[in-house]
């Protein structure tokens, strides 16, 4: 990255809170990425992808969040979970989840149920798809299949 001084910055010398932003997680211009580095996975004939919505009080789904902040890290590197937050001015929210998994449905059903049974998806809630299906699904494109 370039920063605004010009200096070339690398992971290191940019430290981790610039890392961070510059991959997300922060809204300003932190510099020109220049160059980026990607090391690509081996991708499996069938992922799982799993799309659930969990509306309710403010409150419970508040709880439901708060276990996903703490799950999150601790599933496997196969396995992408996501979660988008819309509220109402009558106490409601609606927590919609997103999740990949680089493996069949079965094994995604599996962990998930281990890993966080309180999102209590459902097999109706998962669809077993080429990765190409799986990216255009989660691009907005096309129908889903199970």
């Amino acid at each position: 990255m370039i920063d605004a001084a010009g200096r070339i910055l690398d992971r290191e010398s940019m430290g981790e809170d610039a890392f961070w932003a510059i991959r997300g997680g922060g809204g300003g211009s932190w510099g020109v990425v220049y160059a980026w580095k990607l090391r690509l996975v081996p991708v499996p004939d069938r992922v799982a992808l799993l799309t659930v919505d969990r509306p309710g009080p403010s409150r419970l789904v508040a709880e439901l969040v708060d276990t996903w902040q703490r799950v999150g890290p601790s599933l496997p590197d196969e396995f992408y979970l996501s979660v988008f937050l819309a509220g109402s001015t009558r106490g409601n929210a609606t927590a919609s989840f997103t999740g990949l998994f680089l493996g069949p449905k079965n094994s995604a059903m599996s962990v998930l149920s281990q890993r966080y049974p309180e999102l209590r998806a459902e097999e109706s809630d998962w669809a077993e798809l080429t990765w190409a299906e799986s990216a255009a699904q989660l691009a907005g494109w096309g129908q889903r299949r199970s």
